[in-house]
């Protein structure tokens, strides 16, 4: 024990140094592009050490590792004999994308290593009692398993049923006695690894920094934390019944957590699953959200339908129909805001607000280098470390061998609506163009020869005349999406990332 320990207690110090070093690189980044950018000397900023390692010692990775054999005899003695207890844990209350507020769990690393490895233990030895249809957490699968399955049940299928129920708050409100019953009744576990998850469960808690300094902290009773490893097995567990009794009904399901879809060849097996969810509700301890769930619907073209009829279903950021794959419109509208975001930095924001250098626009070859540096960024988002140049030799030649990459198409290698990417392609070009009639209006009050490329020269790249190499063309969502399929059918999907959605 005392070796896997040290091992993840080691690789989780690492981990959180890495994305430490990452933010201080990013910062310094930052204030070398606002000097290029602005003329100006960029503002230190303060202490980038993160507020919460001031709250324990064991928050702090560099303090942890350096009392690492110390600290994993310790740990490995209390769970021997059964008196480990993790310490008080930080609530961070961060905005969901749908609206609304998700409380996030932030152990110390110890308890993190602990729950962690419990995850592991446990994971291994009850793995194949999980449902195939639960997708989630998983290692051999994942969210674009679902989504091609849920693809494969519907397509051709001009009539089928959809049943759609979103729980409430799902995992702030799993009952712990309800839990602990599954643990102790359905699983393989031993006296010492329920201990465990007991005090994982019920464990000490404070909102925000404030409250942790005063200690005023209160104990977890129901609900199991988000952002514990442990938790990854727990909501799967938690929905154990519930796809065990989905299956006797002969139907096809997709769950990812808490997010599931059934398609149902009858009303009638619409009907008992509805009950079963209804059911697994009150069991659980758990709600569901009426006001957000569609219930049972009719999948169908037909708008002549005798019951309440759609053309298509949302699952994990995706619109799924019984022709094609196409993406959700919040997904699509956080796509544009990262890349407005993008154009608004690099073209409006700074000179606007900051001032402009003269040096980052050359007289002599009408060279606008905001606009280099912002064209390679949203380059970079949509192909990722493939460049233009690589990505066109592939498309136009077979026998080129494709790179994989990751980029914003591979979290939706499995879209199959050519049109929605085509549609980007035209929203890029027409707000880049926005941003640039913006963009002239203020540069030219500091170089009043300032030329803004035309919309055609910004399509093909052919304003950029200086001598040195990079890439202007404007990147193109659709070129991507056909890359991204052909990397689809050479690497298979398990290679590919979970959809943004989550």
């Amino acid at each position: 024990m005392e070796r896997t320990v040290k091992r993840l207690l080691e690789n989780e110090c690492k981990k959180h140094i890495k994305r430490h070093h990452k933010r201080l690189v990013i910062n310094r980044s930052f204030q070398q592009k606002f000097t290029k950018r602005t003329g100006q000397k960029a503002k230190k900023k303060g202490n980038l050490i993160p507020g919460h390692w001031h709250l324990d010692n064991l928050f702090n990775p560099f303090y942890v590792l350096s009392n690492i054999d110390c600290l994993t005899y310790t740990i490995a003695k209390k769970i021997r004999e059964q008196t480990y207890k993790p310490k008080p844990c930080l609530i961070n209350t961060i905005p969901k994308m749908g609206g609304g507020d998700r409380k996030i769990s932030v152990f110390t690393i110890p308890d993190a290593v602990v729950a962690k490895y419990l995850y592991n233990v446990l994971l291994k030895r009850n793995f194949a009692i999980f449902s195939s249809y639960a997708f989630a957490y998983r290692t051999d699968r994942n969210a674009h398993n679902a989504i091609e399955y849920l693809f494969q049940v519907v397509k051709g299928v001009p009539r089928t049923y959809v049943l759609e129920y979103d729980f409430s708050k799902y995992f702030d409100t799993i009952s712990h006695e309800y839990l602990v019953e599954l643990l102790e009744n359905k699983l393989k576990i031993t006296q010492r690894e329920l201990y465990l998850v007991k005090q994982f469960l019920k464990y000490d808690k404070a909102e925000g920094t404030d409250k942790y300094k005063h200690k005023q902290f209160v104990q977890n009773s129901i609900g199991i934390p988000q952002g514990s490893t442990i938790s990854l097995f727990l909501a799967n567990i938690a929905c154990f019944e519930l796809d065990k009794k989905i299956e006797t009904e002969g139907v096809a399901f997709a769950r990812f957590s808490d997010d599931i879809v059934i398609i149902c060849d009858t009303y009638d097996k619409a009907h008992k699953c509805a009950n079963h969810m209804i059911a697994h509700g009150t069991f659980s301890g758990t709600k569901i959200n009426f006001r957000k769930s569609n219930g049972i619907s009719l999948l169908t073209e037909d708008k002549q339908a005798e019951i309440r009829a759609k053309e298509h279903f949302d699952f994990l950021g995706h619109k799924i129909s019984n022709t094609q794959i196409s993406l959700r419109e919040g997904t699509i509208k956080r796509i544009k805001s990262r890349i407005s975001n993008t154009i608004n930095r690099h073209l409006i924001h700074y000179p606007g607000k900051y001032g402009f250098s003269k040096k980052r626009y050359s007289v002599k070859d009408e060279t606008d280098w905001d606009l280099v540096t912002c064209i390679n960024e949203i380059r970079r988002y949509i192909y990722g470390k493939v460049s233009e140049k690589q990505l066109s030799k592939c498309l136009n030649d077979k026998n080129e061998p494709l790179v994989f990459t990751r980029c914003m198409m591979s979290f939706y290698p499995l879209v199959t609506d050519d049109y929605i990417f085509r549609s980007l392609d035209g929203w890029l070009c027409g707000t880049l163009d926005k941003a640039l009639n913006v963009r002239a209006k203020i540069i030219r009050k500091h170089v009043s020869s300032y030329k803004r490329p035309t919309k055609e020269k910004l399509i093909s790249g052919d304003w950029y005349k200086s001598k040195l190499q990079v890439e202007t063309k404007l990147p193109s969502f659709y070129k991507s999406w056909i890359y991204t399929r052909k990397l689809v059918k050479i690497y298979g999907i398990q290679k590919f990332p979970n959809p943004e959605y989550y």
